[in-house]
C-alpha cells in the first residue's frame, strides 16, 4: 500500500459471485500477505479486488489443485 488506508479485499469467481473476504479493515502502508483458504473452491480462474479509498485493482489468479 501506498499510504495507510482502510482496505477491502475480495475474491470472486468468473461468475462474479464473491467466494472470499480476506481482509476488510485497517493497514498502514508497506507490503501485506493474506492466507486464501480455497479448500471448498474447484480448480479455476479467480478474480481478487483490493479496494482503497484512493484506489481499486483487479486481478487474475489460477488455483489449481
Amino acid at each position: 500500500l501506498v499510504q495507510d488506508s482502510d482496505v477491502e479485499i475480495k475474491v470472486y469467481n468468473l461468475a462474479g459471485v464473491e467466494v472470499a473476504l480476506l481482509h476488510k479493515g485497517f493497514l498502514s502502508s508497506g507490503i501485506h500477505q493474506f492466507k486464501f483458504d480455497a479448500r471448498g473452491l474447484p480448480s479455476g480462474i479467480y478474480i481478487y479486488q483490493v479496494n482503497t479509498a484512493y484506489s481499486t485493482k483487479t486481478h487474475n489468479m489460477i488455483l489449481t489443485k
